[in-house]
């Protein structure tokens, strides 16, 4: 894998640190300086290029041929599942094609009332209440509601947020952060790969149907496994920090609240808080083959970090780009990717979203702060660790 030992001619170039503490507390401000420097910006510090603005990004993603897939443009070592997420055609093609049927909409409605009977179970304790933490409330339905469709047992699920965190957090480099969490993290992995394993999953639950894939469809033992983990990966943390990012919009937006009468508002809430506050901040592609790209004149081998987190407020795409407005139409957004490694769980999410929201607005006049949120302090995971909430009911 080739790297420039300086920035290439014609690139502008940046000192900032991705990874600095002051930038991961305000990564919207650094990240937002970084696409006002140009389209593609050279990083000193990571001897990566940045991709920082929306229609660039959108057209990296649609070529596939000449910028492939890349787990992680910082650390060679990532944890996330090596299948799908990071696979190019012909073999993306061939997993990701056996995938889809169980994780389509038509598939996932199936689910539907099982995943509103959750979120009503977890939605009259907060209303006895009246307080809550978003943050608490989003991951307890996502750790009852979706380990259950895959057919994970009930014990030992806590695990899966050190799990989650310790595999965003080695998509950056090898820091402290990525140290200790993966020192939390090591009874979670032992728990994923024992509880994840064919013996373990649940008989007609859908991590059983991935693994039957091995009989049905050209899927190796090994890569139902995988298969299985990509799912885990790609329909939990994310959707725990989407929910979270659009309960933050409301408390500070709380007249917004009342939109949410019109079922379609719903939906748009959800793009329009993980278009401000993308659960990944950025994504990593490998150049394929010598091209120009944006001005750039990019070599085989270069390693590229494009900047989920500054396209979600590019003002060249956004109007009013820092402003949470959920009549905004937001669904181009770049969050759950572009193309054809769009996000394999973005159905999920936004289902298990839409469920959650939907059953809190019939009881739920408005929303606001209870207290001061605080972040989620990640190499790669942007959004909020809590958000306090007050009710005030119907």
């Amino acid at each position: 894998m080739s790297l420039p030992a300086s920035a290439p001619a014609g690139v502008p170039t940046s000192e900032i640190d991705l990874f600095a503490p002051k930038v991961l507390e305000d990564p919207h401000r650094f990240d937002g300086e970084l696409r006002e420097i140009g389209p593609v910006v050279w990083l000193e510090k990571h001897g990566v290029y940045a991709v920082t603005r929306h229609k660039a990004i959108q057209s990296m993603y649609a070529d596939w041929r000449n910028f492939h897939n890349f787990g992680s443009p910082f650390n060679p070592d990532t944890l996330i599942p090596a299948v799908i997420i990071i696979d190019n055609p012909p073999q993306h093609t061939r997993l990701r094609s056996a995938i889809m049927p169980y994780v389509s909409p038509a598939a996932l409605a199936r689910y539907r009332k099982d995943f509103e009977t959750t979120a009503q179970l977890l939605i009259e304790q907060i209303l006895d209440e009246r307080e809550f933490d978003a943050r608490d409330l989003a991951a307890s339905f996502v750790l009852k509601a979706f380990p259950d469709l895959l057919g994970l047992p009930l014990e030992g699920r806590h695990f899966l947020l050190n799990f989650g965190e310790a595999i965003l957090n080695t998509l950056g480099p090898m820091n402290d952060l990525t140290i200790k969490s993966l020192e939390r993290a090591g009874p979670a992995f032992a728990w994923v790969q024992s509880e994840c394993s064919r013996e373990k999953v649940l008989p007609g639950k859908l991590a059983s149907k991935v693994y039957a894939l091995t009989e049905t469809a050209d899927i190796s033992e090994e890569e139902a496994g995988l298969l299985v983990r990509t799912l885990l990966a790609a329909g939990f943390d994310t959707t725990i920090l989407g929910i979270t990012a659009a309960f933050y919009g409301f408390t500070q937006n709380p007249d917004q609240w009342q939109l949410l009468s019109d079922p379609k508002m719903v939906r748009a809430a959800f793009e329009e808080g993980i278009r401000y506050f993308p659960p990944n901040r950025f994504g990593g592609r490998l150049v394929a083959a010598d091209t120009e790209f944006e001005g750039a004149h990019f070599k085989s081998g270069d390693r590229i970090t494009t900047l989920l987190a500054a396209a979600g407020r590019d003002p060249r795409r956004w109007d009013d780009a820092d402003v949470f407005d959920i009549t905004r139409p937001a669904r181009s957004h770049l969050s759950f990717g572009h193309g054809i490694h769009a996000c394999l769980g973005q159905v999920l999410s936004r289902t298990e979203y839409d469920v959650l929201i939907t059953a809190l607005f019939k009881h739920v006049a408005r929303i606001e702060a209870a207290g001061p949120a605080e972040r989620a302090v990640n190499n790669v995971a942007l959004g909020w660790g809590k958000v306090p909430i007050r009710l005030t009911l119907r």
